[in-house]
C-alpha cells in the first residue's frame, strides 16, 4: 500500500512539474480556444508537438495540437467532444436549420457540407464540414436536439510567415 501511494504521489508531482515546463506562449494559444473554466489534464510533447488535454465543467474534453517550428508555434488541430449525444432516433431539424445554427456560430464559415447519417440502428446524426479562413471544421450534430457533439478543427499551416 505504500509503494502505491509514493508512486500515485511521485506521478501527481511529475505531471505537475511537466506542467510547469509548458512554455507560457503554448498555454496561452491554447487558452484562447477553450472555455475559462477548462482545466488541464494532461499534457505532452514529442517530434515537436505539444498536446493538451482540457476538460470543462460540463465535461466537455479539448483536445489541442500545437507545433514547434524552429522558435515558432502553430495551432494544428482542436479536437473537442461533448457528453452530448451525438445520434437520435427522432428528427426534428432540417438541413436549413442546422445551416442557420452553423452561421450563427460561425459567420465566417463558407461552403456548407451537410448529410444527414444513419448507423445501423436507425439513429441518425448530421455531419457537417465547411472552412474558413484559418481552418476546415467537421462537426457531428445531434438531429433533435441542434447540439455539437464532435468538433474538429484543423487549421491551415503558412510555412512562409515562419521562415525568418
Amino acid at each position: 500500500m505504500k509503494k502505491i501511494f509514493c508512486l500515485a504521489i511521485f506521478a501527481l508531482l511529475a505531471g505537475i512539474a511537466f506542467a510547469e515546463r509548458l512554455p507560457k506562449e503554448v498555454m496561452e494559444m491554447a487558452r484562447e480556444k477553450i472555455p475559462e473554466d477548462a482545466q488541464l489534464k494532461n499534457s505532452s510533447f514529442k517530434d515537436n508537438e505539444y498536446e493538451l488535454i482540457f476538460v470543462d465543467g460540463a465535461k466537455s474534453t479539448y483536445k489541442i495540437e500545437i507545433d514547434k517550428i524552429g522558435n515558432n508555434l502553430s495551432l494544428k488541430e482542436i479536437k473537442i467532444e461533448s457528453r452530448v449525444p451525438a445520434e437520435s432516433k427522432n428528427i426534428k431539424l432540417e438541413v436549413e436549420d442546422v445551416e442557420s445554427l452553423l452561421r450563427e456560430k460561425f459567420p465566417e464559415a463558407t461552403d456548407f457540407k451537410i448529410e444527414l447519417d444513419y448507423n445501423r440502428s436507425g439513429r441518425a446524426k448530421y455531419e457537417v464540414e465547411f472552412f474558413t479562413d484559418e481552418y476546415k471544421a467537421e462537426i457531428e450534430i445531434n438531429p433533435f436536439t441542434g447540439e455539437f457533439s464532435k468538433q474538429e478543427f484543423e487549421y491551415y499551416f503558412e510555412y512562409d510567415s515562419l521562415k525568418d
